[in-house]
């Protein structure tokens, strides 16, 4: 039987204009028995979130895997438009 990983994920939002994070999770560790099911979910207030260009970055490694396989990252840009 193949060991189990041991999984944190991090997620940071910044805001283009700025460059410093403007959320950041620090890392989390993911529970073991979620392992296999491959996703990470949430929710994300986009209301309460100044009008600009954002990056959402999601950082995810295995503490036990090779060194040069042990993280993943992923990246998606949106926009928050003003208010009407």
């Amino acid at each position: 039987m193949p060991a189990q990983g041991r999984v944190e994920v991090q997620v940071i939002l910044v805001r283009e204009s700025d460059r410093r994070p403007f959320s950041d999770t620090g890392a989390k560790p993911v529970p073991a028995a979620t392992l296999g099911d491959h996703y990470l979910a949430g929710q994300l207030d986009t209301a309460s979130m100044p009008p600009g260009d954002y990056i959402m970055q999601i950082l995810a490694w295995d503490k036990l895997a090779a060194t040069k396989k042990q993280i993943s990252a992923q990246w998606a840009r949106f926009t928050i438009a003003p208010g009407r």
